[in-house]
């Protein structure tokens, strides 16, 4: 639950340094985000924590889905970095996550938004 609540706020203070959901704007968007992975390993030496990430972008106005991504990130961890095993998953995890917003955000800055991939009329 702390990795989602994190992954949230990591996001949405992203978007907003990007301004990509501008007020002003006449397209509204809405972002969902649906995790379709998060490997927290229970034990090991060096902790790696995949995550995959459903990206969606969604026209308020229409329905339209602009834009989709299912995002896999990794993050790892090695024993030298910390000790005690929880520590490294929670690093790890927060590494994964953290990579995972950035390749979204990176896919998000060559994305046409008066193009919808999945328009909801034909």
């Amino acid at each position: 639950q702390a990795i989602m609540s994190a992954w949230q706020a990591s996001l949405q203070d992203a978007l907003a340094r990007m301004a990509v959901f501008n007020d002003l704007s006449n397209m509204k968007l809405s972002l969902s985000v649906t995790v379709l992975k998060l490997d927290i390993p229970s034990f090991g030496i060096n902790f790696e924590t995949e995550t995959i990430a459903k990206y969606e972008l969604i026209d308020r106005a229409t329905g339209d889905i602009v834009y989709t991504s299912d995002v896999s990130s990794k993050g790892s961890v090695s024993g030298t970095e910390a000790f005690a095993g929880v520590i490294r998953a929670r690093a790890a995890a927060s590494n994964s996550v953290r990579e995972n917003i950035k390749q979204f955000l990176r896919e998000l800055e060559t994305v046409d938004l008066k193009k919808p991939m999945f328009p909801t009329k034909g």
